[in-house]
């Protein structure tokens, strides 16, 4: 393991905070290891035009959601799901086995992120929820301003 990369992402993670023009919420949640975290999402003519998310989990989560934000962000939607938990683990030079639940709650939040996007019509609102063995993803899709349509009704 590369503990370089992963301490600068778990001290200085890249991309954290709220994204008012967020068209895309994405909740993920590990209730083993009590990981919580959301990603909100701009997507523009199948590009991630920005992206930012809060947590509350442990370092390696922290860093997984860094560094995944930093492989998505300017990417076309084709490239974001072609990220997988051992491409987000290579980025932060390695990861032992049993951490790798964490990267594939993250790849699994951005491949659900372009899903859920493209099978909501444009102007509409959608979410859904998915369970994975040691984690749950809820996504939504939004066609307001985040203030006006985010709902912490589906906190994981």
């Amino acid at each position: 393991m590369g503990d370089e990369t992963f301490l600068d992402h778990v001290k200085n993670p890249r991309n954290v905070g709220l994204l008012d023009d967020a068209n895309v919420v994405i909740q993920a949640g590990d209730p083993e290891c009590d990981d919580k975290l959301i990603f909100f999402i701009k997507i523009e003519d199948d590009v991630v035009r920005d992206i930012k998310f809060l947590i509350e989990g442990c370092e390696t989560t922290v860093a997984t959601s860094s560094i995944v934000t930093e492989l998505v962000i300017r990417q076309p939607l084709d490239a974001v799901l072609s990220i997988s938990d051992r491409s987000i683990s290579d980025a932060l030079d390695g990861l032992p086995e049993e951490k790798m639940h964490c990267t594939a709650m993250a790849a699994s939040a951005m491949h659900t992120a372009v899903h859920q996007y493209r099978a909501t019509p444009k102007g509409e609102a959608s979410s859904s929820t998915h369970s994975f063995e040691h984690y749950r993803i809820v996504a939504q899709v939004l066609n307001q301003p985040l203030a006006e349509v985010y709902s912490s009704d589906f906190d994981l």
